[in-house]
């Protein structure tokens, strides 16, 4: 709703310090989703709202950890890719280890006979 009202132009100063009173108290922020985070930063942004500086902080701060976050698992992804190539995984699927297993024993059972 907040996210709308900024989209809007229709700030309201008691209806913004009313919500984040409410999801301060409540820590509703940490079971928000990251985007809806980011949203309802944005939103508080955007109409420049004053007196409710720490739970604008405390969504800064998660936005800035959750965008480190994304960029480190993203960097992860590219070194792997460029060490072992695009693979979903890297031991294999589990159909090719056990092929490679039987492999293993019906070579040993031919030099045995």
């Amino acid at each position: 709703v907040l996210g709308s009202l900024a989209e809007l132009n229709a700030y309201d100063r008691e209806l913004f310090s009313s919500a984040a009173r409410v999801l301060s108290a409540s820590r509703a922020v940490e079971s928000l989703h990251p985007n809806q985070r980011l949203r309802l930063l944005e939103a508080f942004r955007a109409v420049q709202h004053k007196g409710d500086e720490a739970l604008i902080e405390t969504l800064a701060r998660r936005a800035k950890s959750e965008r480190y976050e994304a960029a480190k698992e993203a960097l992860w992804q590219r070194n792997l890719a460029k060490m072992y190539g695009e693979t979903l995984d890297l031991q294999g699927s589990s159909e090719d280890a056990e092929r490679a297993l039987l492999k293993k024993r019906r070579n040993q059972v031919t030099r045995d006979r």
